[in-house]
């Protein structure tokens, strides 16, 4: 009886916040909570009616620019109620959508309540713990987004006039259908990354007020940064190392991550065609101002990524001169991003093209970084030196040893193609490192077919979520067994992990945090990718 709670109302962006001090289980304050709404659509609209004019009223008692202020036995905010030790349930009429949340997630439609033991009943949880409806909820109870008006007449013309729409990501990119090894290893750490991340992901997103959006912008933007660029796992760092060249703020919806290579922009639905079409070209007219001053730029050919919390499309601009500037852009589909709470994979045809176009774009940067900019080094030095005809075995099998920091700003890339061309592919690979200082290279995403135990650590057996991978040492050249895991109780696992002689780390994203270990690779038969990355 003593279970504490939130009862909400949502209006204008603004949380109508009341305490309520104990039965705010489900079947007390959240079937109270239900009850108030009627199910009659005339009554509906008389209900929505006062109540609008009432909470209207309360924000007209705010002080200017007040906010986190009582009026009337409600605290009004802009930052969304959260539960927290103190506050186990929560239930929100939310007037801007018309939805009925539970704990900060979207449920019911407001319009077609369910009431009594039913609402208590098509209340659920998903894997990660986050409510969600019951999969005996009837459709027409569920919650439903919102209609987003149209795009006017003028932008769909010129959608029309320029754009074209296929279906595969790999004619987008121009690239072969099928991933090479070093592609595909990539694209699980991409899918790895989302699956540890998934709690902090939320349906509600696709509702979130401007302000909480803002903080979604960033961990979109963040997700694309990160696989564009080497990755690089060194727990010595308490978030992750961006490229000089990426640029992660995100103030407005349109970004470059890689100056004039890779762009982004992040809308909050991009569930209907329209939504589509009007996005894209919102981000050719964006590129079109960013290269309005730059000459010269015919045959540029870049990239783009419209998101949202829920779908990605990939797009490609080719820049045409013929006395005027053009541009003609190429896009996917609007393809599932997040997996739903209901996936038990974190694998989703927009995370496979998100990370495609990651790869896409970095392995352009860096053969431009490691090869194309000391060709003119490699022409001048001595063709007959010792080290400029080592051939490229020799220098693969050194690369294999060097982390990433070495291979990135090694002077050796300049002596000869060889070396650089050795670098290049060395670090199209993921690379961690562990508290202890040692650094491994990841060759292989595992399917454990042998007597590899996963669980001997306990706290592996509570974990939410975990992927195992085939790596490389780079100091002893044992091949081990890496487990990215995002457990349960972080604090129990951190608790564990540093007793005895385990090698692992943790590597920060913000809300996000990827938890790995290393141990002997043992009784586990597994493809591992070569350094040959074609």
């Amino acid at each position: 009886m003593g279970t504490r709670g939130f009862f909400i109302y949502r209006y204008k962006g603004f949380y109508f916040v009341r305490y309520n001090y104990s039965d705010s289980y489900p079947d007390g304050l959240g079937v109270e909570a239900a009850s108030e709404i009627p199910s009659d659509p005339a009554q509906f609209e008389a209900y929505v009616k006062g109540l609008k004019q009432e909470l209207q009223k309360l924000l007209g008692c705010l002080k200017k620019g007040g906010e986190d202020e009582e009026v009337d036995s409600y605290i009004i905010q802009t930052d969304a109620p959260k539960n927290d030790l103190f506050i186990e349930w929560m239930y929100e009429i939310d007037l801007d959508n018309y939805v009925f949340h539970v704990d900060g997630e979207p449920m019911f439609d407001l319009k077609r309540m369910p009431y009594g033991d039913e609402f208590v009943s098509y209340i659920g949880s998903d894997k990660y713990g986050r409510r969600c409806p019951e999969s005996t909820t009837p459709a027409h109870h569920r919650y439903k987004l919102p209609v987003l008006p149209p795009p006017s007449p003028d932008v769909l013309e010129l959608y029309q006039n320029s754009t074209t729409l296929v279906e595969s990501v790999h004619q987008v990119l121009d690239v072969q259908a099928k991933m090479p090894p070093v592609e595909r290893l990539r694209a699980e750490m991409v899918q790895t990354y989302i699956g540890t991340s998934m709690p902090s992901f939320s349906p509600s997103f696709d509702l979130a007020p401007q302000g909480v959006f803002l903080f979604i912008k960033e961990r979109i933007a963040t997700i694309c940064g990160l696989f564009c660029g080497p990755l690089l796992f060194d727990p010595t760092f308490s978030y992750f190392i961006q490229d000089p060249d990426l640029k992660m703020s995100i103030g407005e919806p349109y970004e470059w991550i890689v100056d004039s290579e890779f762009c982004i922009l992040i809308t909050q639905r991009l569930d209907s065609e329209a939504r589509l079409q009007a996005s894209v070209v919102e981000l050719v007219q964006n590129v079109s101002r960013h290269f309005k001053d730059k000459e010269n730029v015919g045959g540029t050919v870049l990239y783009g990524a419209i998101l949202s919390p829920s779908h990605v499309s990939i797009v490609r601009i080719a820049i045409v001169e013929d006395g005027n500037r053009a541009f003609t852009t190429t896009h996917t589909p609007a393809l599932q991003f997040i997996p739903s709470n209901l996936d038990h994979e974190a694998n989703t045809p927009g995370i496979e093209a998100l990370a495609r176009l990651g790869y896409k774009v970095f392995e352009r940067t860096l053969r431009r970084r490691l090869i194309t900019n000391n060709q003119r080094s490699h022409a001048f030095n001595p063709a007959n030196s010792k080290l400029s005809i080592l051939p490229l075995e020799i220098c693969l099998h050194i690369a294999g040893y060097l982390n990433p920091y070495s291979l990135i700003d090694n002077p050796l890339a300049t002596i000869s193609r060889s070396f650089a061309q050795a670098f290049y592919e060395a670090m199209l690979f993921p690379h961690f490192m562990t508290y202890k200082g040692s650094w491994f290279r990841v060759d292989s995403a595992l399917a454990i077919s042998g007597n590899v135990d996963d669980t001997k650590v306990s706290a592996h057996k509570e974990a939410f979520y975990r992927k195992n991978f085939a790596a490389f040492d780079l100091r002893t050249s044992k091949r081990m067994l890496l487990t990215v895991l995002a457990p349960e109780d972080r604090r129990e696992y951190q608790k564990v992990m540093s007793k005895g002689n385990n090698y692992w780390g943790e590597y920060s994203f913000g809300v996000t945090r990827l938890y790995y270990e290393f141990r002997p690779l043992e009784g586990a038969h597994e493809t591992a990718v070569s350094m040959n990355v074609n």
